[in-house]
């Protein structure tokens, strides 16, 4: 073990750590006080960092089975631009191509537990990702350009080749959205989607809104074609109403089913 001893700017860093280059194998025992990020990397938004770190392992391609890693994070203090990010604990474990993840956070950004299991072998990687979140900024995530907040829980399988082939199967349930006047329950929402290199599958369904899509080519090739069909349907549910027949003239490569009422997440 190499011990370390860093003070800059009024923070420091202090602990233990070792690297064995050879077999790329590493142990780290690590604990900073105020650290100044922004110092290191300036024009980010980066405030002081405080927080811990206990790792070790083998490796560091996440997709090999030789690939071995324990690791516990906590973040106790530490702001990029106007996330706060305090708060948040992570554990993690890889070994033998399978990987265990466990997040907690408790900001005013998140509040929730996410939880990932995954299986890298063959160069394939499947996963299920698993969450419940009590609370999330969607106006401070910039997904909302009002004050607004949702709780969610979620169960995701996912399985991708990285490259051309990927699958989404899940179900996003308990979803509430937070104004500062009223609460509001939506309805669940399933999912079903896969894209490979010539053929993209699509299957969304809310209350009464239903989404079933095929299509030629992947997902790259529809989305180059897609930016038309994406706003004559925004536009067609701000409005309340749903034309087939101009939805398809912005996405010809696509056979589209869709029905959409007053009942559902979008509307």
């Amino acid at each position: 073990f190499t011990k370390l001893t860093a003070t800059q700017g009024g923070g420091s860093l202090r602990g233990n750590a070792s690297v064995d280059l050879g077999r790329m194998r590493y142990q780290a025992n690590l604990t900073a006080q105020r650290l100044p990020l922004q110092n290191f990397l300036p024009h980010m938004g980066l405030s002081p960092f405080t927080g811990t770190l206990v790792a070790q392992g083998a490796g560091t391609d996440l997709m090999s089975p030789a690939t071995a890693l324990q690791l516990k994070a906590q973040i106790k203090s530490f702001c990029y631009g106007h996330y706060d990010l305090s708060g948040v604990d992570a554990d993690a474990n890889v070994r033998q191509g399978h990987i265990l993840a466990d997040i907690a956070s408790r900001n005013p950004l998140l509040s929730g537990n996410i939880q990932l299991n995954a299986l890298t072998q063959s160069k394939r990687l499947r996963a299920t990702v698993s969450g419940d979140v009590t609370q999330v900024d969607l106006h401070t995530l910039g997904l909302s350009q009002q004050p607004l907040k949702a709780a969610i829980c979620a169960h995701i399988d996912v399985e991708s080749d990285l490259k051309q082939f990927h699958k989404v199967q899940g179900f996003i349930s308990d979803i509430t959205v937070i104004t500062d006047k009223k609460n509001y329950r939506l309805h669940d929402v399933v999912l079903d989607v896969l894209t490979s290199r010539d053929t993209t599958h699509a299957v969304i369904n809310s209350g009464d809104f239903a989404l079933n899509m095929d299509g030629s080519g992947g997902y790259e090739h529809l989305l180059k074609r897609g930016n038309g069909f994406v706003s004559e349907l925004q536009n067609q549910l701000k409005n309340k109403y749903i034309d087939q027949v101009r939805l398809r003239e912005r996405l010809p490569d696509a056979h589209i089913y869709l029905t959409s009422g007053k009942d559902n997440i979008l509307s």
